[in-house]
Formats: C-alpha cells, structure tokens, sequence
C-alpha cells in the first residue's frame, strides 16, 4: 500500500505528500540533470514543472493563532457531530456505523467511546499540531529574515490573505451578476458545488475558486455579528454545508 498522497503529477514528475509526515513535501524527477556530492544534492527543475508545483504544497497554518479555548469549541463541535453522525448510522443502518466509527479514528479514537475521551484525544491531537504548525511559521518567518531586500519583498506578501480577499470578491462579484445582490448566502453554496466539481454552472468560477479555497485553507461566508464576509477554516464550512445540504434533502429539494 502506497504511503504517497499526490499533490500533482506528470510523465516526468511525482509532487507529493508522504503518509504521517505534515514537515515535508516530495519530488521525484525522472531524465533530469543532478548533481550530487556528500550531503548535497542540485537538482535542474524545468519551469514548466516549477510553474505547475509552485503553487501548491502550502504549509497549514490554520491553528497558529487558535488558544486553547478555540481548539476546545472546535474538537467539542466535531466530537458531537461525530457522535452523533455515529448514532444516526447505528439506528438506520448498523453495518454502515461500523465503518463510520473508524473516520478520526487516529485523532478521536472511536466514535463510540465516550465523549470525554474522545474530547481529551482531539485536544492532545490539535495542541501537537498547533505546536508544530507554530515552529513551521517561526521558520518561514526566520528563513525570510536572512533573505535579500528584493526576495524580502516578494515573501512578505500574504498569499494566504490575498487569496482570501480574492475569493470574497469572486462571491461578490457572482452575487451582483446573478442575485442582484452585495451578498448572495445561495452563491456561497453554489460556488462550492462548482469548486468541488457538482455544479456545471459555474464550472470557471468554480475551478478559480477551488485553487483560491486551497491556498487560504477555507471558504467565504457572510458574518451576520460584523454584517461583512469573513473566511472560516474547511473544515467549519463543510460542516455547515453537509447541514444545509442534509436540510435540503430532507425538505425534498435533493441537491
């Protein structure tokens, strides 16, 4: 069983994430030129290969600024739904919940051990992480310091910031074009459907926004408290949209 998980991939190149290791990204060239020496290795990358790489890859650092109070309503959030996702698949369909118990396992443990366990373990598992996505941007940060005036420049530009504006101003854009509206709630979850691939609408918009989702770790939803859009992480968002999706299902309005 391959422990790869491919970030992209060509008849020369295999850009990937290894199983179990969040510090690295891999590449494997093939018919390239290296050099190599004791504890050196130069390798001649083609642009259109780096062009195509550059982008991705980015390191998660979606935890940095969370305190312990964040990382606790957020693992509660998904213990519960978990839990209960659990109970709904033990009541209608009992082989399936077996299955279901197994997702977040390493993170969780089982999702029908107790709560408070479950709690305890998604915690241990979060403040590791957040602790090391921690040490990754102390590095980045350390690692542009010693860089020159001119490369300073360019690294201090907030990729992750720019391509949040960017996909609020595609919603707002798409709102205005099509809902005659500021802010269309519908066109958050339509635009979604697009970037994950189940709405052939807005199949352009869809793919611009799917690339900008993955460089800003998240999505863009109206704040009803700041009366403006905000980025939430991936993972609040979809855990909104499989509730609205599951309350549209439920009124029989399907997809």
């Amino acid at each position: 069983m391959s422990t790869k998980s491919t970030i992209a991939y060509g008849d020369n190149f295999h850009f990937y994430h290894e199983a179990c290791d969040d510090d690295h990204v891999y590449l494997e060239l093939e018919g390239m030129e290296f050099e190599a020496g004791h504890g050196r290795v130069m390798v001649s990358i083609p642009m259109h290969i780096w062009e195509t790489i550059r982008p991705l890859g980015g390191a998660r650092l979606e935890l940095v600024n969370h305190t312990d109070e964040d990382l606790l309503a957020m693992v509660e959030a998904d213990v519960d739904e978990r839990i209960a996702r659990y109970e709904e698949l033990l009541r209608e369909n009992a082989d399936r919940a077996g299955f279901a118990s197994l997702c977040g396992l390493f993170v969780y443990g089982g999702a029908d051990d107790p709560r408070e366990e479950q709690i305890k373990s998604g915690m241990e598992h979060h403040r590791r992480e957040r602790e090391r996505q921690r040490t990754t941007l102390a590095a980045i940060k350390e690692l542009r310091e010693a860089q020159s005036r001119t490369a300073k420049v360019l690294l201090n530009l907030d990729a992750r910031k720019i391509a949040a504006e960017l996909l609020i101003m595609l919603i707002e854009h798409l709102s205005e074009q099509y809902c005659a509206a500021g802010w269309s709630r519908e066109m958050e979850t339509r635009l979604w459907e697009a970037a994950t691939g189940s709405d052939d609408k807005f199949k352009r918009e869809g793919e611009q926004a799917r690339y900008l989702s993955e460089k800003c770790h998240g999505w863009a939803v109206w704040d009803e408290v700041t009366g403006k859009p905000k980025l939430i992480a991936s993972r609040e968002w979809e855990g909104i949209y499989y509730k609205q999706l599951a309350k549209r299902v439920e009124e029989g309005g399907g997809k």
